[in-house]
């Protein structure tokens, strides 16, 4: 097929294999009759589409009579490859414990068989916005921190739910004092607002103390405000502390109570109206999968991948 050839057809290409995409081996394939409807040409030119991705080896079709054409064979990657979605972009959080390394080595070997890359940022909010603004299609946080994006109005719902300690199994207060176990009136703590998980929990834990000074900056300067004798406390994510030396410092695990468990599970957005990756995110998403692999990376048992 000449380049002025596949020009003529290239948006039917893209819109048959985007299409595909969605389907598994052993479905049917629409007919060519609704692709005429759909893109307004030719039968010949839609048969055209069928054969090129045909040449390319993104699918191999079995006709059986009346019943229709079915798909015998499907290469995803390959069919991607001649879509309109390319490239899907997700964004996780920043790979600071074994929680997170085995949610982000789930989800790669899940989607494995897309093209399908990974970003990583810190902070809930600026994930979630980046889904909201079409910067990536899909982005990893907590199920409270989505729940409160979504009742706020933003254009976005849950695809996925990952189960409760898939975000954090837990937290913990980091006291500069180790005299100290508990917040008091006048301790200065930091709140990081960029964060709705950990603006939510301190504002929680403090409610009923009176004089608390909050420090405003991100949480990942944690460590450096507490050596400085900036901040008294400081709520930390009790996964990371193992990986990130909080040697010297008083650790106090904290119990989160039922009203707050959604902190620690972990879920996938997508833009509402997304009518596509929802259907083949959706298609990949295997939950029991998810779960066995992100715990065997907790425990060591399964080498972490990303």
């Amino acid at each position: 097929m000449s380049g002025k050839e596949y020009q003529k057809i290239e948006k039917v290409i893209k819109g048959i294999a985007t299409d595909l995409l969605l389907l598994k081996v052993g479905d049917r394939l629409t007919p060519i009759s609704n692709y005429q409807e759909k893109y307004g040409v030719a039968r010949g030119t839609v048969q055209n589409a069928i054969s090129f991705l045909k040449k390319k080896h993104a699918i191999e079709l079995e006709g059986k009579g009346h019943s229709g054409t079915f798909i015998r064979k499907i290469d995803y990657s390959t069919l991607q490859e001649y879509s309109s979605r390319k490239r899907i972009m997700g964004v996780l959080p920043i790979l600071s414990s074994y929680t997170f390394y085995g949610l982000s080595t789930a989800l790669n070997l899940l989607l494995r068989d897309l093209n399908c890359d990974f970003a990583y940022s810190r902070g809930s909010e600026s994930r979630i916005r980046m889904v909201v603004d079409g910067n990536c299609e899909f982005a990893i946080c907590s199920k409270l921190s989505a729940n409160m994006a979504i009742e706020s109005g933003l254009n976005i719902k849950i695809l996925a739910n990952f189960g409760k300690k898939s975000y954090h199994s837990n937290h913990a207060l980091v006291f500069r004092n180790h005299s100290k176990t508990k917040i008091e009136p006048g301790m200065k703590i930091l709140i990081d607002t960029k964060s709705i998980d950990h603006a939510v929990l301190i504002n929680n834990l403090i409610k009923d103390i009176n004089g608390v000074i909050l420090v405003k900056t991100r949480f990942s300067q944690t460590l450096q405000f507490l050596k400085k004798e900036k901040i008294d406390v400081s709520l930390w994510n009790y996964d990371e502390l193992g990986l990130t030396g909080f040697e010297g410092f008083n650790v106090v695990p904290l119990e989160i109570g039922p009203e707050l468990e959604d902190l620690s599970t972990a879920v996938m957005i997508v833009r509402s109206d997304d009518e596509f990756c929802d259907k083949v995110l959706r298609k990949y998403i295997d939950l029991s999968e998810f779960s066995r692999i992100q715990k065997g990376v907790i425990e060591k048992i399964i080498e972490p991948n990303w």
